[in-house]
């Protein structure tokens, strides 16, 4: 997603006072496994709060990628059965959108992806 594009057509319905319901982002597409910013998104969700008084719901479709939010671990987060791996098979990019969920309305997972 080019969130400039985003920022640019927000605006254009809010100056067009036409209602913004929602921004889907792909949180781990099918075909390559990409990630939409979700960071980026909630932040120009809260600067159109701020500046044009007008929020909109987020939701992430991390059907096929939101299965990967369950492997990340802070140091010292055990259960008591496993030790700590410092070693994480994601990008730094996908680890800051997968931890950026929570800031959505609603997701979906998909357990036969």
């Amino acid at each position: 997603m080019d969130t400039n594009d985003l920022r640019k057509r927000l605006k254009e319905c809010v100056d067009a006072k036409i209602p913004i319901y929602g921004v889907v982002a792909i949180i781990g597409s099918t075909e390559h496994g990409a990630c939409d910013p979700v960071a980026e998104i909630v932040k120009i969700r809260d600067e159109f709060e701020r500046n044009e008084g007008v929020s909109f719901a987020i939701h992430c479709d991390a059907a096929w990628g939101g299965y990967f939010a369950a492997t990340l671990r802070e140091r010292g987060d055990q259960d008591g059965f496993l030790p700590y791996v410092p070693a994480m098979p994601l990008q730094p990019y996908t680890v800051k959108q997968l931890r950026n969920l929570r800031h959505a309305e609603s997701i979906t997972i998909d357990p036969h992806k």
